[in-house]
């Protein structure tokens, strides 16, 4: 799961600018209140076509971690139902 590219995340609700790669940013974009960690896991492994499972669990694991204590996204119990629209990270 190499990426060259680097994008900027701006985590209005902490006032930061997070610098990631291009896989990343692809993980942040699953954080949208509909998928499950294990979704964005599994969706993962399918956009890089990896069969890795325990190490692609550990590193995007480690990723989300990361970006929650930073404020990137937050995390609830439970997936929201989809709403037709497209929501931001941070979105409750």
């Amino acid at each position: 799961m190499q990426d060259e590219d680097f994008h900027a995340v701006i985590a209005d609700a902490v006032g930061q600018v997070f610098i990631t790669n291009g896989v990343g940013k692809h993980i942040i974009g699953l954080c949208d209140g509909l998928n499950t960690k294990e979704q964005i896991v599994s969706t993962v492994m399918s956009a890089y076509g990896s069969t890795a499972v325990d190490q692609v669990r550990k590193e995007v694991m480690r990723f989300l971690t990361a970006v929650t204590n930073m404020g990137v996204v937050t995390w609830t119990d439970a997936p929201r139902a989809p709403s037709g629209r497209h929501r931001s990270p941070r979105s409750p």
